[in-house]
């Protein structure tokens, strides 16, 4: 089963692919929410409300 990975033991394989799964999930999560701004819970229904609520 070790000779698929090369002269690397099955262990740091593993660890290497933790490590890239890691940054992927840093990265996806850090430009998921780097669009929105700083995420706070309520800020971002009242200005639509505040709007509605205007009558313009």
């Amino acid at each position: 089963m070790a000779n698929y990975y090369g002269k690397r033991p099955l262990w740091q394989w593993i660890l290497i692919y933790a490590v890239i799964g890691g940054v992927i999930y840093f990265l996806v999560y850090y430009f998921v929410f780097a669009k929105n701004g700083s995420y706070n819970y309520g800020s971002s229904s009242s200005p639509s409300q505040v709007q509605s609520s205007s009558g313009y």
